[in-house]
């Protein structure tokens, strides 16, 4: 089966701050993201306090448009969640509240909004129609508690909401069991999967549980259960198996937090699933606690996988390449990072993006320590000479836990290339101090990427001088005038200026 590997996330009123309004909204909101004029702070139409707005955030590939999942959400009831949409425009970008998106089932503390995966959908067969969906773990079945279900939309038209086409809930009704804990989903020419994480079910020893649906016919359906895995460990009891899922094209992952956290590695086929690798925090860091795979993601080739610890643990992100031919893939190790200079604290994995076309990752740096000062942020990577070099550190304030959660838009169209995508602060729901009024997701663009290098709203030529001069001053691979991001400056780069030439938006 051909399947194409992308990367998969696990991002009229009008909100807009640039320049002077963004320092000051970041000052309000406990935000301070490294500024350039291509930056957004995005703030919830509803302003709640405690909400944790952006909990969960997806992109557009196109980058028409945001998603920021609210599952703490006070409207129209405590908790039980919701997902706000905004429309995206230019490379400002303008920003503008397009709706919010409320579960089919209303009901305190559903949590809906917890979980959430986005495909866009590309080319003309099945999957040319994109997906969204969106997880309630704490969604009760009567008096059974949090049993959770899974909504699935269709992406519509840029503007417009998405449609609900089916509402998914576990085969087996149990209590804690938390159905769409985790959700991901991947919208292939000829198959489409969605897999759904239930980490408390699958018995009474509750080892957890992964479900994966298989269509034939987009995200239209009809969606039909393929299989129920369970982890390797599920005879330990108590894994956790399904805390976080992930597909893009073929690859299956799996998160079980056994011990300090373990990546299942499958392979999606005709004939059904195999597993291959089982992946672990290789380091004398893996002991209880770790958190290994409390993030992951791919862009196909790549995995890159957090152990973002607790209690003051640095925490690190592991890098895995995809080895071998269908079906006999395997996943090796071959870098681990650890917290750049200047971040001191624990939490460093707490999210992960990856973005194929260059590559870049970025990492989200959460502390889980209450005693430590960072209040969040996050580090940005160029994959450069064979390995992940930092290039780019923000910084958080106060507990506005920047860094949360991460989404990226990767796309290989050069009229839209460059570090798109949302960070997003959602504060903390609950515990000591007062919670954030809401949270934020920052909308960043990567500098420089259209060309407008000194960011004066044109493309002129001050950057083509900028461009010229970093070809006669030899390598420059983390440089800014490096537009295509492949390691070296030269005249792909001056064609990328050139045909973005005059005013940008």
């Amino acid at each position: 089966m051909t399947r194409r590997p992308r990367n998969i996330h696990r991002s009229a009123r009008r909100f807009v701050a640039s320049g002077a309004a963004s320092l000051a909204a970041a000052a309000m909101c406990g935000l301070a993201v490294a500024g350039t004029e291509h930056e957004v702070l995005v703030q919830s139409p509803y302003a709640a306090k405690g909400e944790c707005f952006g909990t969960t955030v997806a992109v557009s590939h196109k980058r028409d448009r945001l998603f920021a999942g609210v599952p703490y959400s006070r409207i129209p009831m405590l908790h039980s969640g919701r997902v706000d949409v905004f429309g995206v425009e230019g490379w400002g970008p303008q920003v503008t509240f397009i709706g919010s998106i409320f579960p089919e089932v209303m009901q305190r503390g559903a949590q809906f909004g917890a979980s959430m995966s986005l495909d866009p959908g590309v080319g003309a067969g099945v999957g040319a129609n994109g997906a969204l969906v969106i997880g309630a773990p704490g969604e009760d079945l009567g008096t059974t508690r949090d049993v959770g279900a899974v909504e699935v939309y269709s992406l519509s038209v840029a503007g417009l909401m998405p449609t609900r086409v089916m509402r998914v809930l576990s085969p087996v009704a149990s209590e804690l069991a938390r159905f769409g804990a985790s959700v991901s989903v991947d919208l292939g020419e000829s198959q489409s999967h969605v897999v759904i994480g239930e980490p408390g079910g699958g018995g009474p020893d509750r080892p957890g549980i992964a479900h994966v649906y298989r269509s034939t016919a987009g995200v239209a359906g009809p969606w039909e259960p393929l299989v129920q895995l369970q982890s390797v460990y599920a005879a330990a009891g108590q894994n956790r198996f399904g805390s976080e899922v992930l597909v893009a094209g073929s690859s299956l992952f799996v998160v079980s937090q056994y011990s300090g956290g373990v990546v299942e590695c499958f392979e999606l086929g005709d004939a059904g699933v195999t597993a291959n690798s089982i992946l672990w925090n290789e380091g004398s860091a893996w002991v209880d606690g770790s958190r290994f795979g409390a993030s992951i993601a791919t862009d196909g080739t790549r995995l890159a996988a957090g152990s973002p610890g607790v209690d003051g643990m640095p925490g690190s992100v592991f890098i895995y390449e995809r080895t071998g031919v269908e079906p006999d893939i395997t996943w090796a190790l071959s870098q681990v990072l650890s917290p750049p200079n200047g971040v001191d604290c624990s939490g460093f994995g707490t999210a992960v993006a990856l973005q194929a076309v260059w590559p870049q990752l970025r990492v989200g740096i959460v502390s889980s320590d209450p005693s430590e000062p960072w209040g969040g942020g996050f580090a940005d990577y160029q994959f450069v000479d064979g390995s992940f070099q930092v290039v780019h550190v923000s910084t958080g304030a106060g507990d506005d836990a920047l860094g949360a959660s991460i989404a990226v838009a990767a796309d290989a169209s050069a009229d839209l290339s460059g570090f798109w995508g949302a960070i997003a602060a959602p504060g903390t729901p609950s515990g000591s101090g007062e919670p954030l009024a809401g949270g934020v997701v920052a909308i960043v663009n990567d500098p420089g990427s259209n060309g407008d290098l000194n960011h004066d709203g044109g493309v002129d030529g001050q950057d083509l001088a900028r461009v010229l001069g970093a070809i006669l001053n030899g390598d420059c691979p983390l440089c800014a005038e490096d537009l295509n991001h492949d390691g070296v400056v030269n005249g792909n780069d001056i064609a990328i200026l050139l045909s973005n030439w005059g005013v940008v938006p």
